[in-house]
């Protein structure tokens, strides 16, 4: 069940990392009108992607 929870968290956060990434600007800034800059929302994007990957790499790592 435990790792069940970790790779829906990763898959998650997976998702929104790429959201993020490819996600025209314009767009994002029609629904979140306070964004920050481009630049920041697409480091953002992949700092997100990289949490993503290390959950599921400890997920299954640790999985028993």
């Amino acid at each position: 069940m435990r790792l069940l929870f970790n790779c829906l968290k990763g898959a998650l956060f997976l998702l929104l990392g790429f959201v993020l990434l490819l996600i025209p600007y314009s767009r994002f800034k029609e629904i979140f009108p306070a964004a920050p800059a481009p630049l920041l929302v697409k480091i953002l994007g992949v700092v997100i992607v990289l949490c993503g990957v290390v959950i599921l790499a400890a997920a299954f790592m640790y999985s028993e």
